[in-house]
């Protein structure tokens, strides 16, 4: 991931300079010979992390960038870049506990917003996955926001208040499978909880308006992979 992310820093696209055996030999069986000095496709990784975190280092300045990248520290300090990555979790791990918050403030009430978001902040295995930096806070972020987006659904007097949430919901269930292809599965629940929401030909325009915003943030990269492999999820799904 780290990788894809400084090649997508680099101006270089979403390639990588690990070569998988499995890559190699895939692409060699397309006709494309292997060459250990040339990146290749990423094919394994879904787009949306290594972006993120690629947007992070074009923030740092020039100069200060490629320190970020410079020669390995003594124990137990570690890279510049990874004190940048640890950051950007913590930010993102923060703006889950307030959605985690304020979802629960307006489900529940207050006191139920400020046990969501203490629960959610005291837990060991969620502190360790962050961490880690492994793109858990941002599917928090995500996976909150499509639920806030499901809720103004939800509570939307008719189909026309609903449209930009119902939008929204689908396009957020298309960023969590650009953050974890699995996470895309989230789109199903959509669908059924639209369709239950909505009845006669309102149904049919609110499962659109889901699909639509899916749609619109996923197809992108699914025709990239198939381009690249003819597979939607590429070697991932290997």
């Amino acid at each position: 991931i780290s990788d894809m992310a400084g090649q997508i820093a680099r101006g270089e696209g979403f390639t990588t300079r690990v070569n998988y055996p499995q890559a190699v030999a895939f692409f060699a069986a397309r006709g494309v010979r292997f060459d250990p000095s040339r990146p290749y496709p990423e094919v394994y990784q879904a787009p949306l992390y290594p972006l993120v975190i690629a947007g992070a280092i074009r923030l740092v300045p020039h100069a200060a960038r490629e320190a970020l990248f410079a020669d390995a520290p003594s124990p137990p300090y570690g890279f510049a870049a990874d004190y940048l990555l640890l950051g950007l979790n913590l930010a993102l791990f923060w703006f889950a506990v307030w959605l985690s918050f304020d979802l629960g403030r307006r489900l529940f009430g207050a006191d139920a917003g400020w046990l969501a978001a203490i629960a959610l902040f005291v837990s060991v295995p969620i502190w360790q996955q962050v961490v880690a930096v492994n793109g858990t806070a941002l599917m928090m972020v995500l996976g909150l926001g499509a639920f806030h987006a499901w809720w103004r659904a939800e509570s939307a007097a008719d189909l026309r208040r609903a449209a930009v949430p119902l939008g929204a919901l689908g396009a957020l269930c298309g960023a969590l499978f650009l953050a974890e292809y699995s996470a895309g599965a989230l789109v199903a629940v959509a669908l059924w909880g639209a369709a239950r929401r909505f009845g006669g030909a309102a149904r049919w325009r609110a499962l659109g308006l889901v699909f639509l915003g899916f749609a619109a943030v996923a197809l992108t990269w699914v025709a990239r992979n198939m381009a690249v492999t003819g597979m939607p999820v590429a070697l991932a799904a290997q």
